[in-house]
This record gives C-alpha cells, sequence and structure tokens, in this order.
C-alpha cells in the first residue's frame, strides 16, 4: 500500500471523492494477502479505521461497494463537521441485504449478516442446464 499523505497510492483501483470537500479523498486498494478491498484515506482525515470489504463482496457488485463507502464516508464528514464523536453501526441494511462491521487486524471489516449470506449467494447461483448426457 502507498504512504499516509503523499496523494494516490500507485495501487489504487479507485477513488471516492466527498462531495462536500473535495480534499477529502478515500482510494480503495487490493490488498492481495486478504483477498480484500481496502480503503485509504479515512484514517489520515477522519481518524477512524479504515475499512475492509472481501473480495466476493467487490467482485458481486463493485458500485455497491463504492455506494456502501460513499455512505460510511458521508457519516464521517457529517460527525466531523458537527465535531461530534462517530461511531461505526454494527449492522446496517442496504437493499434487502444486512451488512455488519466488526474490527478485523485494524480494519473495520464489512461482511453481509448470517441471514444475508444466502440471499447474497442465491442471487449469484448459476443455474445448471440440462442434466447428465
Amino acid at each position: 500500500m502507498g504512504q499516509m499523505g503523499i496523494g494516490e497510492p500507485a495501487d489504487a483501483i479507485a477513488t471516492i471523492e466527498n462531495s462536500r470537500n473535495p480534499s477529502q479523498v478515500v482510494h480503495l486498494l487490493y490488498l492481495r494477502d486478504e483477498n480484500a478491498f481496502v480503503t485509504f484515506g479515512i484514517q489520515e482525515h477522519f481518524a477512524e479505521m479504515e475499512l475492509m470489504i472481501p473480495a466476493y463482496l467487490g467482485v458481486k457488485d463493485f458500485q455497491l461497494m463504492g455506494s456502501i463507502v460513499s455512505a460510511i464516508l458521508e457519516r464521517l464528514s457529517d460527525a466531523k463537521d458537527r465535531s461530534s464523536v462517530f461511531v461505526y453501526e454494527p449492522t446496517f441494511r442496504v437493499m434487502d441485504v444486512t451488512y455488519s462491521l466488526s474490527q478485523y487486524k485494524g480494519f473495520m471489516l464489512l461482511e453481509p449478516s448470517e441471514g444475508s449470506m444466502d440471499k447474497i449467494l442465491m442471487e449469484n447461483a448459476v443455474p445448471i442446464l440440462g442434466g447428465r448426457n
């Protein structure tokens, strides 16, 4: 990963900019060792833990992953603007799927909640056509 405070990391795969404060930019990186996407910039701008999103969630719907990160960034920014304390919500719902956030190796790991995993698996299931020959 890149270093804090020197601009965009060379290995960034996406960038999310705060619409209210364009100087607050968060990058998404792929962390091969964890097979996950991680944010880069939350710690620098908001003094909060970076997010980690398992690769299977990002591959399933990269735009949804960006929307979730953007929504969290809005809440971080609101808390900072009001000089109030920010706390990651342990669970939240997006498009009929409940997600959880929990600490994992210095990150806040985003995962679908147990019951929601079935919904994600069914949406990604590939039907088997035909039968045995």
